[in-house]
């Protein structure tokens, strides 16, 4: 255990410290301005996506919504492909500047790529947390982009909770009042 409890935290002091206040501004900016808050993500990752969503949704009046909701991801992947489930998904809920919230692991998960790319081309706001990433043009589709540097997908998945859990614990704070 004190193994993975050190690994996880040198992953934690490489993440960069600005790109998460980053993501804490645009959730700040899509609260104020009562925006859409979609979060997705593949395997262990759309778990996380739900939990969030519905923490959130009780916690706050942040408009957020897990795209991992199974009848939907069911329905849109059998009429047209596990690959362009999320980007469906975007093109029929996300407007113009709401904020996708991508989590993905170190694979090259085409379904996540694209529905990225669909945000960026509908002018979303794009926020991506990945494990090492493959995509030499992923960047240009995000806003925001932290890699966690690690091969284990559990750890990925932890630092990916952190992450969200530390902006939104600091989001509500900072919006008492």
């Amino acid at each position: 255990m004190n193994g993975i409890n050190e690994q996880i935290k040198r992953l934690i002091d490489k993440f960069q410290i600005e790109k998460v206040f980053e993501i804490r501004a645009l959730m700040l900016d899509s609260l104020i301005s009562e925006r859409k808050v979609l979060i997705m993500g593949n395997k262990k990752a759309s778990v996380i996506a739900a939990e969030f969503s519905e923490y959130a949704s009780l916690n706050s009046d942040l408009n957020l919504f897990s795209m991992s909701e199974g009848s939907v991801l069911t329905c849109l992947s059998n009429d047209f492909g596990f690959e362009t489930i999320y980007e469906k998904y975007v093109d029929e809920y996300a407007s113009s500047d709401d904020l996708i919230i991508v989590l993905k692991s170190s694979g090259a998960e085409e379904n996540l790529y694209r529905a990225m790319k669909k945000a960026g081309e509908k002018g979303c706001k794009v926020v991506c947390l990945s494990g090492a990433c493959f995509e030499d043009d992923l960047p240009k589709y995000t806003d925001v982009h932290i890699v966690i540097p690690t091969d284990n997908d559990r750890i990925l998945y932890l630092c990916e909770e952190l992450i969200l859990e530390s902006v939104f614990e600091e989001l509500k704070n900072n919006n008492k009042g």
